[in-house]
């Protein structure tokens, strides 16, 4: 697992793009540019509570956010996650069982998947072309 410290414990900011302040999809951006050399382009959507309009995004920059869906991620590997049973949240597989994402009102966090809060959410993972 590569040193991700400096990804963690970033205060969130709803439509953020970088360490002073991010959201779940500008930290994935930051973390898969800097950390694993790999490209997504930037979207705002527009608000982090609004889960229908986030999925319908997500939805429709799938192609964008993610080439092939794994049932095996690896480091860099994009997580998608539901909330309330909606695919809404994104995060990135950090290897070791661990997901690096944001959620409102919270600071970045490594987590494991097999968590009690991640267990049931993971929708899929993507391998990004």
């Amino acid at each position: 697992m590569k040193d991700l410290s400096e990804y963690i414990g970033i205060p969130f900011l709803s439509k953020g793009r970088n360490t002073s302040g991010i959201d779940c999809y500008g930290l994935t951006r930051l973390v898969l540019r800097n950390v694993y050399g790999k490209e997504l382009p930037d979207f705002y959507y527009p608000d982090a509570m609004d889960k229908k309009n986030i999925r319908k995004l997500l939805d429709q920059n799938q192609p964008l956010l993610a080439g092939t869906e794994t049932d095996e991620p690896e480091e860099g590997d994009i997580a998608i996650m539901k909330y309330g049973g909606i695919p809404c949240h994104i995060g990135i597989y950090v290897g070791e069982g661990k997901i690096l994402h944001i959620r409102v009102k919270t600071d970045s966090i490594l987590e494991r998947v097999g968590s009690a809060r991640l267990k049931a959410r993971i929708a899929g993972y993507y391998k990004i072309d």
